[in-house]
């Protein structure tokens, strides 16, 4: 359940050239009286830490037990706020917006870029409107409960090695790939593809040819060999496939001779507000 602020409460500013785009339509543009006013929670980025008590058990003054034992932290998701503004000529036009904001965003998933930041794009889902107020003009929030807290390029880059080759692109993050295509220049019964700076690999027993392609789509979770064949059974259960990842100086490999063709999108977490 999510709790949501009263926009009447909050002193919102008047104009703002950020606008709102989710899964390709500009709100602002294709919404007649719609504009966006503001967007909050994209530079959130504080960790959920686990700790224990070292003196939880024990009844003791020894300060060694003072303090607590860090069992973990991770970054944990975010919630981003539009705050939006309503103007319209008559009740049927605000109507017919509403509902059309609504097609827009009440779906499962959408993805939702600001032209404040047009290279990347988060993913989330509508957790909680606010108040709608029943006037022609007024003001109200939409909030988006990121799932994933990192933003992602719209850019996919692609990086191509003869046999082996190291990602030279600068990350902050490690990322996982889109996808990864092998043309084999040789014959094997068993394809292994390595990261050898992690030593993750990904494991294909099937009959492979010297001019055979295997591709890999790590989203979709689909193996095709020639672009055609779907043997998503024949990857080896001891693969590291939702652990496969890459960042800037890892070696990627295979097991034999062949080409290698990647292709990622960056992640970065930050954002900042330009004055």
């Amino acid at each position: 359940m999510y709790d949501f602020l009263r926009t009447d409460k909050v002193r919102l500013p008047s104009f703002s050239t950020t606008q709102t785009i989710i899964d390709g339509i500009n709100l602002d543009e294709t919404l007649k009286g719609y504009r966006t006013l503001a967007v909050r929670g994209r530079e959130i980025n504080s960790r959920n830490i686990q700790v224990h008590d070292k003196n939880s058990y024990i009844n003791s003054t020894n300060p060694i037990l003072d303090g607590a034992i860090l069992l973990g932290s991770n970054i944990p998701a975010k919630n981003i706020l539009v705050d939006y503004q309503v103007s319209t000529k008559n009740y049927k036009d605000q109507t017919e917006l509403y509902e059309l904001l609504n097609y827009y965003i009440n779906k499962p998933l959408v993805k939702l870029i600001f032209t404040d930041d047009l290279k990347y794009f988060y993913t989330g889902t509508l957790a909680n409107m606010g108040e709608i107020e029943t006037s022609l003009e007024h003001k109200g929030e939409m909030e988006f409960a990121i799932h994933d807290p990192y933003k992602y390029s719209n850019e996919i880059f692609i990086e191509k090695f003869a046999g082996s080759g190291e990602i030279k692109r600068s990350m902050l993050y490690p990322v996982a790939l889109e996808w990864i295509e092998i043309k084999s220049k040789a014959n094997t019964d068993k394809l292994i593809i390595k990261n050898d700076s992690t030593g993750k690999r990904i494991i294909i027993d099937s009959n492979i040819t010297s001019t055979d392609r295997i591709k890999i789509y790590f989203k979709e979770f689909l193996v095709e060999q020639n672009r055609k064949e779907n043997i998503n059974a024949k990857m080896d259960i001891t693969s590291d496939y939702e652990d496969f990842e890459i960042n800037t100086g890892d070696v990627i490999s295979t097991n034999i001779d062949a080409d290698i063709e990647i292709s990622y999108r960056e992640r970065k977490l930050w954002f900042i507000y330009l004055i």
